[in-house]
């Protein structure tokens, strides 16, 4: 029992990430309660098992520099938040924001009143709202940071997030072949025999999914590194099948979504993937890998890859312009932020500040979010809360370069190689579309952030001695084998000062 006790927080991570995409992605109000509260329980759960047996006192391994920066940012937007939504002195709101002091005096003379405290915030209870959301962030990736410190850890949490992709494709399957489009009961228009699994809308389930493929494809790249290591081809195929099937059954759900941002992005991610492992290892033909898994899942399911590939080709610059009035409504959001260029309208306000710069040709439609996260994120909060965003996301790219380049183990560079993949491909989607409005979707990129940036690193001392390993030619040789070359060479000033028994 007292073994079991650690793997509380871990095993609570991994409930909750099966759980948040089966009511319609988290999106109820009891959804996103369970989520909120969940976020600050599992963050005192970790801190709570991730005490040291030497020191109650003392965290049992000190946090990445850069996660405690990430950290900071996220909860730094939250905090923005908070203080959107604060009532302060009409001379303070005129320097920061002319245009939130301009709305409330307008709003002052219809009642005739003077507004002695406005807020920066169009509506301040959907900021405080937000800004709860942004804190649940933040928490859930402290908590994979404390959590997935071990490998065993990491790995259950990759194994809790493939099982939430794997109960997606079940419900996408039953839904296709039942005439009614249900969820849970409730009727569903308009899905048109796209997979949407227990997402109402089918581009947010290809947001979701782009997760689980990034983390399937650095586990593949995982499995072909340990080639060498393995030395026979049954042992590596028992390591690289799983992942390899994985990826191609994310690849086909995902274009069974028939999402075009969605499946381009997907594309970018294991392109820029394949890429990052061919410079890593320099050796340029593991850049093909990602191919090798498009060719795959083209041959094996050409119906579903082509109706993805179809929808894609057949959207023209007069769908996207007039149709959907997403480049209308992109322009607009770039308005919007004009007018709160520097704290934003509020974060979770842009239903309500958008009809402040709708265009005619979008009049006739409410519109909840843009059809661009980057985009809607800039108009509420502004460019301060915009550069707590980039700082978190920095800090990240730093942190996952060192895990790849001077990871401990192989596994630990993976994770790293995973963070990079997630980032490009939900970074592209996002730019298109608003899925990571969705509960469940940041509630897991905060989980998969958090474990990627805990995975270790060598010091620079062993990191020296792996070079100087290197150097001599018998970093990939067996025990064995290095001490018969060492025989051969005979001594020499570079093994002595790596370390290596020589013999006389």
């Amino acid at each position: 029992m007292k073994r079991l006790l650690p793997w509380t927080p871990t095993l609570t991570l991994m409930a909750l990430l099966v759980w948040v995409t089966l009511p319609f992605g988290s999106v109820t109000p009891t959804g996103r309660l369970i989520i909120r509260l969940g976020g600050f329980g599992t963050l005192a759960l970790a801190s709570l098992f991730a005490r040291s047996k030497q020191r109650g006192s003392r965290l049992e391994s000190a946090l990445p520099k850069g996660a405690i920066h990430a950290l900071a940012a996220f909860a730094g937007i939250g905090v923005l938040g908070w203080l959107q939504s604060f009532h302060w002195p009409g001379g303070v709101v005129s320097a920061v924001s002319p245009r939130h002091f301009e709305l409330a005096t307008r709003a002052g003379q219809l009642v005739n009143e003077n507004a002695s405290a406005i807020s920066l915030s169009v509506a301040p209870a959907l900021s405080r709202q937000a800004a709860l959301n942004w804190l649940a962030f933040a928490a859930y990736f402290a908590a994979a940071v404390l959590v997935a410190r071990r490998r065993k850890h990491r790995r259950a949490l990759l194994a809790a997030l493939l099982l939430g992709a794997l109960l997606q494709l079940g419900f996408g399957l039953l839904s296709f072949i039942k005439p009614e489009s249900e969820i849970f009961g409730v009727q569903v228009y308009g899905l048109k025999n796209r997979l949407h699994g227990t997402f109402i809308n089918p581009n947010h389930l290809a947001s979701y999914l782009e997760l689980a493929l990034a983390c399937s494809f650095a586990w593949l790249a995982w499995g072909i590194w340990r080639l060498r290591e393995l030395r026979t081809l049954a042992k590596w195929a028992r390591k690289a099948a799983p992942p390899g099937v994985a990826c191609i059954v994310l690849f086909l759900s995902l274009a069974a979504t028939r999402s075009r941002a969605g499946l381009l992005a997907a594309i970018l991610g294991v392109t820029i993937q394949s890429l990052i492992l061919a410079w890593h290892r320099r050796q340029w033909y593991l850049a093909t890998i990602g191919i090798v898994v498009l060719a795959a899942v083209a041959v094996m399911a050409p119906l579903s890859f082509r109706k993805g590939v179809e929808r894609f080709r057949s959207t023209s610059y007069q769908e996207i312009s007039t149709t959907g009035n997403r480049i209308a409504v992109f322009r607009a959001t770039a308005t919007l932020w004009k007018s709160f260029p520097l704290m934003g309208s509020g974060l979770g306000t842009f239903r309500e500040s958008f009809p402040l710069v709708q265009p005619a040709s979008v009049a006739d439609l409410l519109w909840d979010h843009a059809h661009s996260d980057g985009m809607e994120f800039l108009a509420t909060a502004g460019i301060l809360g915009f550069g707590f965003l980039v700082f978190g996301l920095a800090a990240l790219l730093r942190t996952w370069t060192r895990i790849l380049w001077r990871g401990r183990r192989s596994e630990d560079q993976a994770a790293g190689l995973a963070g990079f993949g997630v980032l490009v491909a939900v970074g592209f989607h996002s730019f298109f579309d608003f899925g990571l409005q969705i509960p469940a979707n940041w509630m897991t990129l905060a989980v998969i952030f958090g474990a990627t940036a805990s995975a270790s690193t060598l010091t620079r001392g062993k990191t020296k001695r792996r070079k100087s390993l290197r150097s001599i030619g018998v970093a990939r040789l067996s025990p064995e084998e290095s001490v018969a070359a060492i025989r051969h060479v005979g001594p020499d000033a570079r093994m002595k000062k790596a370390g290596l028994p020589l013999q006389e």
